[in-house]
C-alpha cells in the first residue's frame, strides 16, 4: 500500500528562465522532452497524492486547466501571491495531516514513492537534497539530520560558538543543494511567521526550532537522479540528462524500418537529411535536404530549411528555421522565426522572436519585448540581470547589502577559528567572501 499525501504545488512565472518565459508562456508550461513541465510533475507526484492543490495566480488559471486534466486536482488562485507559508496556513483546513509541498519544476529518475517512504519513518519533516559539486546552500547536518540551513553559502548567520561546541560531529557543506520538495506533518504549519519566502526566510527558523528536539530529516540523492529546473542551464540538463531514461520514437539513419514507421505515424517529412541518434522529434516536422540534427529535442510543427545543422539544442513547437543555419547548445522558443544564414552558439531565443537578417553570435539572448511585461531584461549567457531605471538607488541598496554582510562575517570569524582548531568534521566549509569582488556584488544585487 502506498501512503498518501495532500500535495500542494506552487506555480510561479519562473523569471529565472528569461528569455524563454513570458506571461503567456510561464515556466510550468515549458516543454521538457516535448511534454509540459507541469504535466510531467503531476504524473510524477500522482501516485502518492490523494488530492493535489495547485496554487497559481488568477491570470494563469486557464492555462493550467488547458495543460492538466486530473480529478484529484483543485486549483487555488490568488490575485497577488502572498508567500508559500501564508498560503499553506490559509488552506490548511483542506489538507490532511501529511503534506507534500513542491514547486512543480522537478525532473527525477527516481519515483516519488521511493522518496516519500523516507518520511514515514519518523512522520516529522523531510527535506530533499541533491549532491552538487558547487551548491547554493550552506547546510549543517549530523547523521542525516538538518542542524543548520541557510540559502546562501556566503552567510554564517545563526551559527554560534555554542552550536559548534555542543555538536562536535556536525558537518557543514556547500555541496548539498536543497530542492524545493518537502514532506511534513501539518502541525508545522502552526508556527507564526510573517516572512515571505519559505526556503530563504522561514525554513532556517524551523530548522533552528527543531534541531534539539525533532531535527528535520534529510534525503540526499545524486544530482543525476533528481534536479530542479532553476536556470536555463538546468533546463538544458533536464532535457538531455534524462532523455535516455525514457522511451521515445527516435529516428536514426541506420534504421530504415523504424524510419518508415515513424514517418507514417508522426507525419514527419525527411528529405535526404541526417537525423542522428539521440534526437527526439515531435509531430509534423519538415526538414530540408542536407540538413543534420544531432542530439537535440525538436518540438511539433517545426520546419527546417536546407543545409542547416542543429546540435545539442532544444527547438520548441511551431518554430520556422531557414536554410544554411547553424545551432549549437541553443534553446529556440515557441513560434520563433529564424531567417537564412543564422549562426549561433550558446544562445537563447524567446517566444515569438523573429530574426530580421543573417547573424553570427555566441552567448546571447534574443528577446521579443512584450508590452504586457513591466521590466526589460538584458540576457548574458545563462544569467539574467534587470536593467533598473534608477541606478543610484540600486547602488545604494548594494552598499547596504555589503555593509550588512561584512558585519555578519566579522561576527562569525571566531566560529570559523573554533571549527579549524577543533578539526570538527567539516565537509566543505566556505570562507567569508570578499565583498569587493564582482561575484559578491551580483549576490547582493539578487
Amino acid at each position: 500500500m502506498v501512503h498518501q499525501f495532500s500535495t500542494v504545488i506552487f506555480l510561479g512565472p519562473g523569471n529565472d528562465l528569461c528569455p524563454l518565459i513570458t506571461k503567456k508562456l510561464p515556466k510550468f508550461s515549458l516543454p521538457v522532452l516535448n511534454e509540459s513541465l507541469l504535466d510531467l510533475n503531476i504524473k510524477w507526484i500522482d501516485p502518492i497524492s490523494d488530492k493535489i492543490f495547485i496554487v497559481v495566480l488568477e491570470e494563469l488559471k486557464d492555462l493550467v486547466k488547458n495543460i492538466v486534466e486530473n480529478p484529484k486536482i483543485e486549483i487555488i488562485t490568488y490575485q497577488d501571491y502572498e508567500g508559500t507559508y501564508t498560503v499553506l496556513r490559509e488552506i490548511s483546513s483542506k489538507l490532511k495531516d501529511d503534506v507534500a509541498i513542491f514547486k512543480g519544476d522537478l525532473i527525477a529518475k527516481i519515483d516519488a514513492v521511493q522518496i516519500s517512504e523516507k518520511y514515514w519513518v519518523s512522520k516529522n519533516f523531510l527535506t530533499v537534497f541533491a549532491k552538487k559539486k558547487k551548491g547554493i546552500d550552506l547546510v549543517g547536518f549530523k547523521d542525516n539530520k538538518l542542524m543548520y540551513y541557510h540559502h546562501d553559502t556566503t552567510t554564517f548567520k545563526g551559527i554560534s560558538n555554542k552550536m559548534i561546541l555542543n555538536n562536535n560531529k556536525i558537518s557543514f557543506s556547500t555541496k548539498n543543494e536543497m530542492l524545493q520538495l518537502y514532506f511534513l506533518n501539518k502541525k508545522h504549519l502552526n508556527y507564526d511567521y510573517d516572512e515571505f519566502s519559505f526556503q530563504t526566510d522561514i525554513l532556517p527558523l524551523i530548522v533552528s526550532r527543531l534541531k534539539d528536539t525533532q531535527p528535520i530529516e534529510m534525503a540526499i540523492f545524486d544530482e543525476n537522479e533528481i534536479l530542479q529546473i532553476r536556470s536555463l542551464k538546468t533546463y538544458m540538463d533536464a532535457n538531455f540528462s534524462f532523455k535516455n531514461e525514457r522511451e521515445f520514437d527516435v529516428y536514426t539513419e541506420n534504421s530504415s524500418e523504424l524510419c518508415s514507421e515513424y514517418i507514417n505515424k508522426n507525419r514527419v517529412s525527411f528529405k535526404g537529411h541526417k537525423n542522428e541518434s539521440n534526437t527526439v522529434t515531435g509531430t509534423n516536422l519538415v526538414v530540408g535536404e542536407n540538413s543534420k540534427i544531432t542530439n537535440s529535442v525538436i518540438g511539433k510543427n517545426v520546419t527546417i530549411g536546407i543545409n542547416t545543422k542543429i546540435k545539442n539544442s532544444i527547438i520548441m513547437d511551431s518554430v520556422k528555421i531557414g536554410s544554411n543555419c547553424f545551432f549549437e547548445n541553443c534553446i529556440v522558443g515557441h513560434k520563433a522565426v529564424v531567417c537564412d544564414q543564422v549562426n549561433i552558439t550558446n544562445c537563447q531565443i524567446s517566444y515569438g522572436y523573429q530574426f530580421e537578417g543573417p547573424i553570427k553570435a555566441k552567448k546571447r539572448g534574443f528577446i521579443k519585448f512584450d508590452p504586457e511585461d513591466d521590466k526589460n531584461v538584458e540576457v548574458i549567457g545563462f544569467t539574467t540581470k534587470y536593467l533598473f531605471e534608477d541606478r543610484d538607488q540600486e547602488n545604494a541598496k548594494i552598499q547596504d547589502c555589503k555593509k550588512s554582510e561584512n558585519e555578519e562575517n566579522a561576527d562569525n570569524k571566531n566560529v570559523l577559528d573554533i571549527c579549524k582548531s577543533k578539526n570538527i568534521g567539516l565537509v566543505d566549509f566556505i570562507e567569508p567572501v570578499d565583498l569587493s569582488s564582482n561575484d559578491s556584488q551580483q549576490k547582493c544585487d539578487k
